[in-house]
């Protein structure tokens, strides 16, 4: 027996630096250290601790910027307080976790939730299509989700059941996107996922990315968004950055150059998703055009460029037609290659798939 004494106490002193993730809370209004909902923070402190998780309650909060230097690949979790899950009981109120918590004010000039280092999973818990989020980025006259062209790549980063509402028409063609991810110094950015997020009413995009790799946008609603003269939107407007994966979406009433922009792009992947304009398509501020068509690429411009190996199948596309004379899947910049096969077109009049486009066992009504 001592000798297994010993055995265990050598085994235990053989494991370096065990650490065991701690868990904390934030209640708007909260006056105490964050152990617990009693004695919850006011808003997430300035640091963060990787591996922890922070439960947030229903409530109005500031913006945050996350840039907590990372730890190999450990995540910090930021998740939404719902009556399943919200940790401890001691404090807890049924009221803290049966609405939203509200993040509709930037602590820089950029936008609302600002991300300068990686691996963060920010989940609503609740929430999908056009309702019940338990997360909400308001941005009037800012981006929603910035990250702004750091001196490294910011990767790995997780968005969950989130409502992101923008500006709607402002005119002003001040990029006032739901999501923005520019390039940083030295790389791509890569491994991102948006998955059962509502992304809407937006005065440019719902989301523009440059040099941004291994994206996936799963089970989204993308609904909504302002296209002028003078700076030509769409909802995904991507230049540089391959293998994305776009499955189980919904585009509904979308304005400009097109629904998704992926010129310099290679491997997407597009499967499961709906494209559709409803009558109520140009709504305020829109144009009523999808000029290069709905999942396209440009031919002129700084971002011009092919697009290569993309496969769209089992897609449904839905009223594409009247007097915008929306196409559908058109890569027509050189060099381009894309396969579209098993999609369904209801609707929609005008079906030119480009030069660069091989099509074969689509299904067309009217």
């Amino acid at each position: 027996m001592k000798a297994l004494k010993i055995l265990i106490l050598l085994v235990l002193l053989a494991i370096p630096n065990i650490s065991f993730a701690a868990i904390h809370y934030v209640r708007d209004g909260g006056t105490g250290d964050g152990s617990d909902w009693t004695n919850a923070w006011d808003a997430l402190p300035a640091n963060l601790t990787r591996g922890d998780t922070y439960y947030i309650a229903d409530g109005i909060y500031t913006g945050y910027s996350f840039d907590d230097a990372e730890s190999g690949s450990t995540y910090i979790y930021i998740k939404k307080a719902i009556e399943s899950d919200h940790g401890t009981s001691t404090g807890w109120s049924s009221t803290y976790g049966d609405g939203v918590a509200v993040f509709n004010s930037g602590l820089f000039g950029d936008g609302i939730i600002r991300f300068r280092t990686g691996y963060y999973d920010l989940d609503g818990q609740v929430g999908s299509g056009q309702s019940g989020h338990g997360f909400r980025i308001d941005h009037p006259g800012l981006k929603g989700v910035y990250e702004g062209g750091e001196s490294s790549p910011v990767n790995y980063i997780k968005l969950r059941h989130i409502e992101i509402k923008g500006n709607g028409p402002d005119g002003n063609g001040g990029g006032n996107d739901n999501i923005y991810i520019v390039q940083s110094t030295s790389g791509y950015h890569t491994g991102w996922l948006i998955q059962y997020c509502y992304l809407w009413y937006t005065g440019r995009t719902n989301i523009l990315t440059r040099l941004v790799n291994n994206m996936t946008i799963e089970y989204t609603y993308f609904y909504y968004n302002e296209s002028k003269a003078a700076e030509h939107a769409e909802s995904i407007s991507h230049s540089y950055g391959d293998n994305w994966v776009l499955r189980y979406n919904t585009w509904k009433d979308i304005d400009g150059t097109g629904f998704v922009l992926l010129p310099n792009a290679d491997g997407w992947k597009f499967y499961g998703n709906i494209f559709l304009l409803s009558a109520s398509y140009p709504l305020a501020g829109q144009t009523g055009n999808i000029d290069n068509g709905t999942i396209t690429n440009h031919t002129a411009g700084s971002v011009a460029g092919p697009t290569t190996n993309t496969l769209v199948y089992n897609n449904t596309f839905v009223d594409l037609s009247g007097t915008n004379q929306v196409k559908a899947v058109m890569f027509h910049y050189a060099g381009s290659s894309g396969t579209a096969y098993n999609n369904i077109f209801y609707g929609s009049t005008t079906m030119n798939f480009g030069s660069y486009t091989t099509h074969d066992y689509n299904w067309f009504y009217n």
